[in-house]
């Protein structure tokens, strides 16, 4: 009875887990914009078996989020990042490692916003 379940269990993980590898295998070889699509996939499959706010879940979409700021997508992965701290203050507490870590990974992720320079306000408006 236990053996099924097993079973089950691990190949849901490897499922889940193979998209990542492959993710991050091109992005070792410098491609990351086609290791984006294996690691949406990824998120996407463990969002179907785990939860949206499990711990497996959670760590992908981090991951996901950070590839996306990698490939100039800034903004879009802010956006997956602020949720996904929100999120995890609400699930694990504000002094969870893996929170914190989502919190470290939006501050990089908003420090690859470009600047506007202070002396130049008027370049928001350029026409």
């Amino acid at each position: 009875r236990l053996r099924p379940r097993v079973a089950q269990c691990t190949e849901r993980a490897v499922r889940v887990h193979y998209p990542l590898k492959v993710a991050s295998v091109l992005k070792i070889l410098g491609r990351p914009q086609d290791a984006l699509a294996h690691s949406a996939e990824s998120v996407a499959l463990a969002k179907a078996w785990y939860g949206s706010e499990a711990a497996p879940t959670l760590f992908l979409e981090r991951n996901n989020a950070m590839l996306l700021v990698r490939v100039g997508r800034v903004v879009e992965g802010i956006a997956i990042l602020m949720q996904l701290v929100r999120t995890q203050v609400r699930v694990l507490g504000v002094q969870h490692p893996e929170t914190r870590n989502a919190i470290r990974s939006l501050r990089e992720a908003a420090a690859a916003l470009p600047r506007v320079p202070e002396d130049e306000p008027a370049a928001l408006f350029d026409v």
